[in-house]
């Protein structure tokens, strides 16, 4: 008799009536939200690898997090790293820096919110170390260079016309050279420093020159041994995994171990001998 009196209560007709407002306003919720990722990247920009998916129904949306305040969060981050890519920060930092700032941007609690005086702060905050994020980018690279028990080829306080660098480990499937991926950063941090220290700015493209002679199908790399060069560098990678690099700037490896390597390496290794 309850159930019966429910049904009597609330009509067939309401249900009906009910459901199809209900779908009315769920589909223009669903409308506006797509209004609104749309917004987001003309806003935005689409080239910085920022997606903005307000849509829950996007798989990539954080579906255990569909409340407004975890979306809105969600958003926040996506925000910041739409920001951060934009002002191309990453480029000018070093490998530990970028890390930090990446462990930073995947916990957007912590970010602060998207306004004028955020970002302006931000972008001074910014401004304001990129002589420490260059050092240290530089000291980086440098430190890369330096000689590894087999390669004598490079020197232990300055990065002379020529050195020798690990490419790669596994040559057995590549019939080709090749920059085994797990090395690909730190020649992409050997092109971003050369470029800023010829007043360039970082590199324009996401790999950088380096990194392309060495991309494509294996016809397009180079074979083993065969030298190609790019602005700053001449480069081969051999059979056993090592890449010859000679540098065509000498100025700019003058202002490699001006930066990193020479009386202030010997200074730094002396001091930590004497702590």
């Amino acid at each position: 008799m309850e159930h019966t009196d429910i049904v009597r209560r609330q009509t067939i007709a309401e249900m009906v009536e009910a459901f199809h407002q209900a779908e009315t306003e769920i589909r223009e919720a669903y409308r506006l939200l797509d209004v609104a990722q749309a917004r987001l990247v003309a806003g935005f920009g689409s080239d910085y690898h920022a997606s903005f998916e307000t849509n829950p129904r996007n798989r990539h949306m954080p579906t255990a997090e569909t409340h407004p305040d975890s979306v809105m969060l969600y958003l926040r981050g996506q925000a910041w790293g739409c920001l951060v890519n934009r002002l191309e920060l990453r480029k000018m930092m070093s490998t530990e820096r970028r890390n930090e700032l990446d462990r930073q941007l995947e916990q957007p609690e912590k970010l602060p919110p998207v306004t004028d005086d955020a970002i302006t702060g931000m972008i001074a905050s910014m401004v304001s170390k990129l002589g420490d994020y260059q050092v240290e980018a530089v000291k980086e690279v440098f430190d890369w260079l330096r000689p590894r028990s087999n390669l004598v080829t490079n020197s232990q306080y300055e990065v002379g016309e020529k050195v020798i660098v690990r490419a790669f480990y596994d040559t057995k499937w590549n019939t080709r050279a090749q920059i085994d991926y797990g090395k690909e950063q730190h020649f992409r941090n050997l092109d971003n420093v050369f470029s800023m220290l010829d007043g360039q700015g970082p590199i324009k493209t996401h790999c950088g020159p380096l990194l392309d002679l060495y991309k494509g199908t294996n016809d397009e790399r180079p074979r083993f041994g065969e030298e190609r060069e790019t602005e700053y560098f001449a480069i081969k990678i051999h059979k056993n995994g090592n890449a010859h690099i000679r540098f065509k700037r000498q100025d700019l490896v003058q202002k490699l171990n001006a930066i990193a390597g020479g009386k202030n390496l010997k200074h730094d290794t002396e001091a930590t001998r004497q702590a």
